[in-house]
């Protein structure tokens, strides 16, 4: 059981606390994170490993997410899959902080 408050947070510079739930292991070759990005910041992720993917699911708060330039709007209780070995990146585009579970799997 992994229980939020035991784990210590990353803070990046752009606004964003990312809490590892599930770091990468190479017997099940996914990670998963609960993800925080403050109001009205903008996080950018480098391109993942060729041919891993990510799935988004936002439970609070409005967020931009941008693929190759291409911009996808969520609401809470909205999710989204893309490639993640691609240029992407987080907007929250809400009044209050963007709240997300986010899973990168990568092939065998």
């Amino acid at each position: 059981v992994v229980q939020l408050q035991e784990v210590s947070p990353v803070k990046s510079t752009t606004g964003m606390l990312v809490f590892s739930f599930f770091p990468f292991d190479h017997q099940w070759h996914f990670e998963i994170f609960h993800a925080q990005l403050a109001s009205s910041c903008h996080h950018h992720s480098a391109p993942h490993e060729v041919g891993s993917g990510e799935p988004v699911l936002l439970e609070r708060g409005a967020l931009e997410v941008a693929i190759d330039n291409k911009i996808y709007r969520l609401a809470a209780g909205d999710a989204i899959r893309f490639p993640a070995d691609r240029p992407h990146s987080y907007r929250n585009i809400g009044e209050t902080v963007a709240v997300w579970k986010n899973l990168i799997h990568y092939q065998l």
